[in-house]
C-alpha cells in the first residue's frame, strides 16, 4: 500500500499480538497510534481527543471511546462489561475464543512447501514478521518443536537400523525431501489441532457446570436450566454482534443494523465475517491506487500524521477488508477509508461488491441530535438539525454529484438540545468524494446509535476478480468537546493546510475578478470584454473572468459544448490577443469551461455520438438542452484534456472555472459490459478525478474554481485541486448569508466563492445596500458579477475603488483567521446573522453582522458576544461602514449619505477584551438589509507598529489621516474622504 522509497524500515513498523516477548513493554507506540498487545486495544491519540476500539475474543473490533484524551494509565477493558446479550440476539457458535491461527496454519504449510531450502529458524522469523498474535505464534513454534522431536526420533532409528548407536549430535536434521518435510510438518499441525479439539469437546461434555457461580454448598435442582445472568461471571457474557460496538460491521452474521460493506459471492450468497488478521502502522498518509483524492500530500512523508492499518479477513474466504486510520497530531482528527480486496487464486471466482462504507461507527446509549446541510439550486447547505430517534434516517445523493440537495457532510451531537457553538461534545463527518453518498444514522432499540458514511449503495455494484481491490473515499472525522465552532476551525485549518493545492495554501489570497456572465451572457465579443476590462482595472479588480459564450457557435444554451474552439466571430483576433490585451491592462485572465457536457447541436456529437452517456435505442433526457459526456472511457478523458491543454497553451491563461450544470441520468456506458454498468457512477467520478489530477500536474499555478450549477458540488475532493468552489448561482446578499454561514460549519471561507452583483438581483429580484452585499461578499473570495459600463454611476464607482482597498487589507483576517459563528440566521426566533474572524495571535479581528428582514420595529436585538479575544487585552473597536440612514422623529427615518450613522456614535470605542467577551457589542440593525462591520484591534498590536508623531502633534491633520488609513480605525469614510466623494458608502440600494 503506497510507495515507502529507501528508508522504508524507519517508516513502516508493523505490529503483532505476538511481537512483544518476555521483558519488553506491553503497550507499543508510534507517534500518536498505540497499541496495548496485553488487552489488543488500539489508541489513537489526536491534539486533545482519543479513539480506542480492541480485537475482542472472538476477532471483531470492538469500538470503545471517542472523546477527550484519558490518562495514559487508564485501562478501557471495563468498558466491554456494558455489553448484554438481549433475546433473540444471535450469539456465535459455542462461544470460542477468537483463535487467529485459523488463519495462518494454510499459510505455514504453504511456506514450508516453498521455502524447503531454508533454516527453520527463518521460517519462523517470517512467519512472525506476517502474522501478528499470540495464539498463532505458540501454535507454530509447538509445530517446530514436534517436526524437530520427529526428526530425532527417524535419526536414532535410523542409526540404530545401521548399527551405528546413537550419536552426540541430537541437533542434526536428516535429508528429506519436500513432500516428507511438508507431509511431517502437516501432521505436527493435526496433532496440535486434535488437542484443541479434545480440549474443547471436554469443556463441552461438562456441559454449564463450569460456568456456574453458586454459593458454597448449594445443590443444583434437576432440570433446573441455566438461565440467570448472574450465573455468568462478569465479562464472559455470550454477546453477538448485534449490541455490540462495532468498527465495521458484515452482513448476515447476527448484527441486524445497517451494515458497513455487502458483497455477493458466485454462489448468490452475501455472507462474509470478518475477523481481526493482522494491523500495521506507517508514517505519513498511504496513497490510493485508484487515484481518488485524499488528505495530505501523497508523495512526500508528512511527519505530523500516522496511518495505522487494520486488516480483517473472512476465515472461509479469500475476502480481506483494511480499515485506514490516519491521525494528524497537530488536529482532533481522524481520516478513515475502507479497502476490500479478492485475494484469491486467479480462475477462482470473482465477488461483487454491493456496499462499501468509508468509515462505521457506533456511539453509546444516549440522547444525539443529527445536523446535516440539504438544500436546492440556489439554496445550497441550509442547515438541519433533528433529534436522533429510534429507526433508520438517511440523506444521499444520487444524482452523479455530491449535489445542491445534500451535502456529504453531517454532525452527531450528544445532548438532549440541539449542538451548541461553544459547548458540548459533537463529531464532524465530511466524506471526501464529488459523486454519490450516503450519510445513515440508525437508533436500536439498546439506545446505541451507527452511522455510516461512504458511497451511495443505490446503483452500485463493482466486480473483484482474483487479486483485485476497491477502495472508498476518505472520511474525515473530527471532534470537540467545545462545540461546533472548534469543530469547524478543525476542519477548515486541515483543509486550508492538507487538502488544498500546495501553490494556494499560506498567505495565498485569492485576486480580486470580474466574472462577465452577468454582464453579457451569451454575448462575450471581444469589445464587451475590452470595454467592461478597462472599467474593471480603473476600479481595482485584478482578475476578470470571460464566461460562457466565447467558444464553438455558443449563442445560446443549445449548441457547441463539447467544441472547445474559438468562436472567430465574437473573438475575431483569437484567444491570444484577447489575453494579451487584458494582460496589458494590468489585469490577469480567466476562462469558463464546461468539459463534462456535450451539446447534440455540436460537431462532437455527430463525430461520437457514442461519448454521450445514456443506452443506444433508448430514451434520454436532456438537463439544461445537454447530455452528459462518459468520463469512465479513457478516449473521453484524452479528448477533454488535450482540448483543455491546448486552450491553456494558447495564451497567457491563470485561472479556470470549470462548471458542470446538470446531473446525470441514463446512467449507461457503451464501452462497459453489462456486468459492470454498476460501477459507472463511480467510475465517472474517477475520470473527473483523473483530468483534474492531469491540469494540476500541468499546470499547477492555474487557480481553478470548481462549479457545478452553483454549489451543487461543493466537497472536500473538489478543494484537492480547486482552491475555491462557486458557493451559489444566488448571489443576492441576503440569500447568501445564509448559504455561506451553512458552509462554514465544514469548508473554510477561503474557499466559498461570493461575489458582489447588481440589483435588482438575477435570481431574486430583490434590491439590497451596496454597503450588505460588499460585507456579505468579504466573507469569502470576493469578486463582481456587474456590468461596470452601465450600471453604476461616478459615485458609485469610487465607493468601489475603495472597497477593493478595503478587501485587500482586510483579506488576510479573513482568509487565515479563526472562524466564529456568533448569531444563527437559521434560528427561528431570529433573522439576523453575525459571525467574526479573529487571528491566531488575537490581536486583530473582524466582526460582521447582518439582518435579512426586520419583524418588529420596536424589538431590540440581543447584545452582541464576542469570541476568540484576549480577556486581559485592550482592544480598539472601530466601525468600518457606518450606516447612513438616521431616525430623524420617533417614527420617521431619512437618509443622508454625507452624515454616516455609527453604532456608539462615534467611529470607535477602547474596550477589554473581557468587555467585549462577557458584555458584547450593543448592536442596531434598523431595516432589512442592514449590516454593519467591526474592525478590532488590540493595543499591543497598535503599539509594536507605532510611528513617530509628525509636526504638530495628535491633532495635525496629518496624523489624524494616517491613523484613518494605516491604524487600527481606518474606516472607508476615510478612504472615500481621501477621493473627495460623499463620506460614506450609500446605503441605498444603488449599482
Amino acid at each position: 500500500m503506497g510507495h515507502r522509497g529507501d528508508n522504508a524500515n524507519s517508516l513502516y513498523r508493523s505490529n503483532s499480538f505476538s511481537s512483544l516477548g518476555p521483558g519488553r513493554s506491553q503497550l507499543q507506540s508510534f507517534r500518536s497510534v498505540h497499541f496495548n498487545a496485553q488487552q489488543r486495544r488500539f489508541d489513537l491519540l489526536c491534539r486533545t481527543c482519543q479513539y480506542s476500539f480492541r480485537v475482542d475474543e472472538h476477532g471483531w473490533l470492538e469500538h470503545l471511546y471517542w472523546g477527550v484524551r484519558l490518562q495514559p494509565d487508564d485501562d478501557l477493558d471495563f468498558l466491554r462489561h456494558t455489553n448484554i446479550s438481549l433475546p433473540f440476539d444471535p450469539i456465535p457458535e459455542k462461544a470460542e475464543t477468537f483463535k487467529p491461527h485459523i488463519f495462518v496454519v494454510s499459510d505455514i504449510l504453504k511456506r514450508q512447501s516453498r521455502d524447503s531450502n531454508r533454516n527453520t529458524w527463518k521460517a519462523a522469523t517470517m512467519m512472525q514478521r506476517h502474522h501478528y498474535n499470540e495464539e498463532a505464534s505458540r501454535l507454530e513454534n509447538a509445530c517446530w518443536r514436534l517436526l524437530a522431536m520427529k526428526q530425532r526420533r527417524l535419526l536414532r532409528e535410523r542409526e540404530m537400523a545401521e548399527g551405528e548407536g546413537p550419536q552426540m549430535n541430537t541437533t542434526a536434521f536428516i535429508p528429506m525431501t519436500e513432500d516428507e518435510r511438508a507431509l511431517l510438518f502437516e501432521e505436527a499441525v493435526a496433532k496440535l489441532m486434535n488437542d484443541i479439539a479434545d480440549t474443547r469437546l471436554k469443556a463441552a461434555s461438562a456441559k454449564k457446570d463450569a460456568w456456574e457461580v453458586r454459593e458454597p454448598g448449594a445443590v443444583k435442582q434437576q432440570g433446573e436450566e441455566q438461565t440467570s445472568m448472574s450465573r455468568i461471571p462478569p465479562g464472559l457474557e455470550r454477546v453477538g454482534r448485534n449490541t455490540k460496538l462495532l468498527e465495521f460491521s458484515d452482513y448476515g452474521t447476527g448484527d441486524y443494523r445497517i451494515p458497513s460493506f455487502r458483497v455477493m459471492y458466485a454462489d448468490g450468497s452475501h455472507i462474509s465475517p470478518m475477523l481481526y488478521k493482522t494491523h500495521r502502522v506507517m508514517l505519513g498518509v498511504v496513497p490510493m491506487g485508484c487515484g481518488m483524492p485524499i488528505v495530505g500530500d501523497e508523495f512526500s512523508v508528512q511527519t505530523d500524521a500516522a496511518t495505522l492499518i487494520v486488516t480483517l479477513a473472512d476465515p472461509f474466504t479469500d475476502l480481506e477488508v483494511d480499515l485506514h486510520y490516519t491521525v494528524y497530531e497537530d488536529f482532533d482528527i481522524i481520516v478513515r477509508r475502507t479497502v476490500i480486496r479478492n485475494k484469491a487464486p486467479r480462475g477462482a471466482g470473482g465477488v461483487t461488491v454491493l456496499k462499501l462504507a468509508s468509515a462505521t461507527v457506533d456511539f453509546e446509549s444516549d440522547a444525539y441530535h443529527f445536523l446535516h446541510l440539504p438544500g436546492e439550486w440556489a439554496a445550497e447547505r441550509q442547515v438541519t438539525v433533528q433529534p436522533i430517534v429510534e429507526g433508520y434516517r438517511g440523506v444521499d445523493s444520487r444524482r452523479g454529484t455530491s449535489s445542491h440537495q445534500h451535502n456529504p457532510f453531517a454532525v452527531i451531537a450528544r445532548g438532549d438540545t440541539p449542538p451548541e457553538e461553544d459547548r458540548g461534545e459533537v463529531y464532524g463527518f465530511a466524506l471526501m468524494y464529488s459523486g454519490n453518498h450516503r450519510i445513515e444514522v440508525e437508533k436500536t432499540e439498546t439506545g446505541r446509535v451507527r452511522l455510516n458514511i461512504g458511497i451511495n449503495p443505490d446503483h452500485f455494484s463493482w466486480s473483484l476478480a482474483s487479486g483485485g481491490s476497491l477502495e472508498s473515499p476518505e472520511c474525515i472525522m473530527a471532534y470537540s468537546s467545545d462545540g461546533l465552532t472548534y469543530m469547524s476551525q478543525q476542519l477548515h485549518k486541515l483543509i486550508r493546510t492538507h487538502v488544498i493545492p500546495q501553490e494556494f495554501r499560506g498567505n495565498w489570497v485569492c485576486p480580486i475578478l470580474l466574472n462577465t456572465w452577468e454582464a453579457f451572457y451569451f454575448q462575450q465579443t471581444h469589445d464587451n470584454i475590452m470595454q467592461i476590462a478597462k472599467e474593471a482595472k480603473e476600479i481595482g479588480v485584478e482578475l476578470l473572468v470571460v464566461d460562457d459564450g466565447w467558444f464553438g457557435r455558443r449563442d445560446d444554451e443549445y449548441t457547441s459544448l463539447g467544441d472547445w474552439d474559438v468562436d472567430f466571430r465574437k473573438l475575431p483576433k483569437g484567444l491570444k490577443a484577447l489575453v494579451d490585451e487584458v494582460n496589458g491592462l494590468g489585469l490577469k485572465f480567466g476562462i469558463w469551461v464546461e468539459p463534462e457536457m456535450i451539446s447534440v447541436q455540436s460537431k462532437l456529437y455527430e463525430a461520437k455520438p457514442e461519448w454521450a452517456l445514456g443506452q443506444a435505442g433508448k430514451s434520454r433526457s436532456e438537463g439544461r438542452n445537454q447530455l452528459v459526456l462518459d468520463f469512465t472511457r479513457k478516449d473521453v478523458r484524452d479528448y477533454i484534456y488535450r482540448k483543455l491543454e491546448a486552450i491553456l497553451m494558447s495564451a497567457n491563461i491563470e485561472y479556470v472555472k470549470w462548471d458542470c450544470n446538470r446531473h446525470l441520468t441514463e446512467v449507461y456506458s457503451r464501452q462497459l459490459s453489462p456486468a459492470k454498468q454498476g460501477e459507472v457512477f463511480h467510475r465517472y467520478v474517477l475520470g473527473v478525478y483523473e483530468v483534474f489530477r492531469m491540469l494540476r500536474a500541468r499546470f499547477p499555478h492555474v487557480i481553478i474554481e470548481n462549479c457545478a450549477g452553483g454549489g451543487g458540488r461543493f466537497d472536500v475532493a473538489m478543494l484537492k485541486y480547486s482552491p475555491q468552489i462557486w458557493c451559489s448561482d444566488n448571489t443576492d446578499a441576503l440569500s447568501r448569508i445564509r448559504i455561506q454561514y451553512g458552509t462554514s460549519l465544514a469548508y473554510p471561507i477561503s474557499a466559498i466563492g461570493s461575489h458582489v452583483s447588481t440589483v435588482p438581483n438575477h435570481q431574486t429580484f430583490r434590491h439590497t445596500p451596496l454597503k450588505t452585499r460588499f460585507v456579505v461578499a468579504l466573507c469569502g473570495t470576493f469578486g463582481y458579477e456587474l456590468d461596470l459600463t452601465k450600471e453604476i454611476s461616478a459615485v458609485e464607482k469610487e465607493q468601489l475603488k475603495a472597497m477593493n482597498r478595503l478587501r485587500t487589507r482586510l483579506a488576510p483576517i479573513i482568509f487565515q483567521g479563526d472562524f466564529y459563528r456568533l448569531w444563527n440566521p437559521f434560528d427561528s426566533s431570529s433573522s439576523v446573522a453575525a459571525w467574526m474572524f479573529v487571528t491566531p495571535d488575537r490581536l486583530k479581528a473582524l466582526v460582521f453582522a447582518f439582518i435579512s428582514f426586520k419583524k418588529s420595529p420596536g424589538r431590540y436585538l440581543p447584545r452582541l458576544r464576542l469570541r476568540g479575544l484576549d480577556p486581559d487585552e485592550k482592544y480598539t473597536v472601530s466601525e468600518l461602514v457606518p450606516t447612513t440612514i438616521r431616525r430623524i422623529t420617533s417614527v420617521q427615518f431619512a437618509e443622508d449619505p454625507h452624515r454616516p450613522v455609527y453604532q456608539f456614535g462615534k467611529p470607535t470605542i477602547e474596550i477589554s477584551g473581557k468587555a467585549l467577551l462577557n458584555c458584547g457589542l450593543p448592536i442596531k440593525l434598523e431595516f432589512d438589509g442592514d449590516s454593519c462591520l467591526f474592525e478590532i484591534t488590540a493595543h499591543t498590536h497598535i503599539a509594536s507598529t507605532q510611528v513617530v508623531l509628525p509636526p504638530g502633534g495628535a491633532s495635525s491633520p496629518v496624523l489624524n489621516k494616517r491613523k484613518s488609513r494605516d491604524g487600527p480605525g481606518t474606516t472607508l469614510l476615510a478612504l472615500l474622504e481621501e477621493q473627495e466623494i460623499p463620506r460614506s458608502v450609500s446605503s441605498r440600494a444603488v449599482v
